[in-house]
């Protein structure tokens, strides 16, 4: 009821002393102790601070404790600054964390197909496990005769499974280089990172001498040159003009033991070719002889397959001239340029170069290579100095620009 309703309906009189009398608003709480609190002037604006807004906006008279309310509604609605509706807090991951989980999620099943062998996880199948599930990478399944885990005799269970996971996973995740731990910093998608890869400066290499069993070095491809320096595992052979041909002669053994007469295969140091351009080539020569009199002469590159397509080389045998033959030693360097002799016969191959980890039987297959006979070989021979030869390497790019 209003106070209109309420003088209305009140007699006169009543209505005086009502209005003549002081309403004071007591307001009860309990305390922590149990007791009612009256809260008075003091308190009364934190008290009108605690109302809502439309009730904020009512008249009050000036005297404490006193309310003259003109109109009280029946129906409170406060104000849009009352109502406070909590947000609802979604954990809804942002983009980026999204694909960092995925990321994550994709490197977690690499981690789980890491070959205990070479503690690498596989870039392409095939993928074999043992009887216990245990996966072993395409590469070193034939070099291993038992699981290195549990030493079950029996890897040889090819694991379709785990082929088809790793294609799965490798398709769309950045991965560093793999040879990472030699000091590469290039990362790509896995799917793309084996073009670098196959041509990369930090990639594992075997001494240019493996294949004659004189060295079993195994390391980068920036480390070859100070390991030959080192170790004299091959001869190096440095021009200066790059336009020059790489020429030393080799020389029979000494005392009365002669090549000619040797019953297993001789393989005679590889020769690294080094200039101030073909050094990016990695180029070596190879010289043996077989049992059967057979020799073979052929060049080998350490770059990328499609650099090896380009590269051309021509070797030359001949009877070794005076200069070439007083200078023959033992010596594993040579930056001496033999003056040849063109009056006598000579044999050349002039074609392509060999990959460094083709073998012989697949040079031979592929004809890459300058073949002669014990006959031929010994019309050059000169006292302990058994021939001449001459390595000729160039590029052909396709602006047709040598190289050396």
């Amino acid at each position: 009821m209003t106070m209109d309703q309420l003088g209305t309906s009140v007699a006169p009189e009543v209505q005086d002393s009502l209005s003549a009398a002081s309403i004071k608003f007591e307001i009860k709480t309990e305390s922590s102790f149990g007791r009612k609190r009256a809260y008075s002037e003091s308190s009364s604006s934190s008290l009108v601070d605690r109302i809502p807004g439309k009730m904020r906006k009512m008249q009050f008279q000036k005297e404490p404790g006193i309310c003259n309310c003109v109109k009280i509604p029946t129906k409170v609605t406060p104000d849009a600054e009352d109502i406070k509706e909590p947000k609802a807090e979604m954990n809804t991951p942002s983009s980026e964390e999204g694909e960092d989980d995925k990321e994550k999620e994709k490197k977690d099943i690499l981690s789980m197909m890491e070959c205990p062998v070479c503690l690498e996880h596989p870039r392409e199948g095939p993928i074999f496990n043992c009887e216990h599930g245990h996966l072993v990478c395409g590469k070193c399944q034939p070099k291993i005769r038992e699981c290195p885990i549990c030493r079950s005799g029996n890897v040889g269970h090819r694991n379709l499974f785990a082929e088809k996971m790793l294609s799965l996973t490798l398709k769309s995740i950045t991965l560093p280089c793999i040879n990472h731990s030699e000091g590469c910093k290039v990362t790509g998608l896995a799917t793309e990172l084996h073009k670098h890869e196959s041509i990369c400066m930090f990639r594992k290499i075997q001494c240019p001498a493996h294949h004659r069993g004189a060295c079993l070095w195994q390391g980068s491809l920036t480390k070859l040159y100070p390991h030959l320096s080192e170790k004299k595992c091959a001869q190096i052979i440095k021009v200066e003009d790059e336009h020059k041909s790489y020429v030393s002669v080799i020389g029979d053994f000494v005392e009365n033991e002669t090549v000619f007469n040797r019953a297993s295969t001789t393989h005679w140091k590889p020769v690294m070719l080094v200039s101030r351009k073909s050094f990016r080539f990695f180029a070596y020569l190879v010289m043996s002889r077989t049992p059967a009199g057979e020799w073979y002469f052929y060049v080998r590159s350490f770059t990328g397959k499609k650099i090896v397509r380009l590269l051309r080389t021509k070797i030359t045998v001949r009877t070794p001239s005076k200069s070439a033959a007083s200078s023959s030693s033992s010596s594993s360097t040579s930056t001496t340029t033999y003056s040849t002799n063109p009056s006598t016969a000579e044999f050349s191959y002039t074609g392509s170069v060999n990959v460094y980890n083709d073998s012989e039987e697949t040079v031979i297959k592929n004809g890459k290579y300058l073949f002669m006979k014990d006959a031929q070989v010994k019309q050059f021979k000169h006292d302990k100095t058994i021939l001449e030869y001459e390595v000729q390497l160039s590029f052909n790019s396709k602006s047709k620009k040598s190289v050396d």
